[in-house]
């Protein structure tokens, strides 16, 4: 499945040597450049930075109570039907 999903994001490894990403040329692995101290930071295959995050839902019932009769603007919603042009 991993190969299916057409992205590849690697989290911080133990060792570095480990790691899957590989940077032409370079002298250090990218995973070298992963701070060890920031959970859920990571490299993508193409060795760019990234930031993985869950979002706190135990929040949602604190957030609403502060900020009664607010709401986020809905989701525009896509096309179900593209014509040609």
């Amino acid at each position: 499945m991993r190969d299916g999903l057409g992205l590849r994001l690697e989290l911080r490894l133990h060792d570095a040597h480990d790691s899957n990403v590989r940077v032409a040329g370079a002298l250090r692995r990218a995973a070298e450049g992963v701070p060890a101290d920031q959970p859920g930071r990571g490299r993508t295959m193409a060795a760019e930075h990234f930031l993985f995050a869950r979002p706190a839902l135990e929040s949602i019932s604190v957030l609403n109570a502060r900020y009664p009769g607010q709401s986020a603007p809905p989701i525009r919603l896509l096309p179900t039907d593209l014509a040609p042009t």
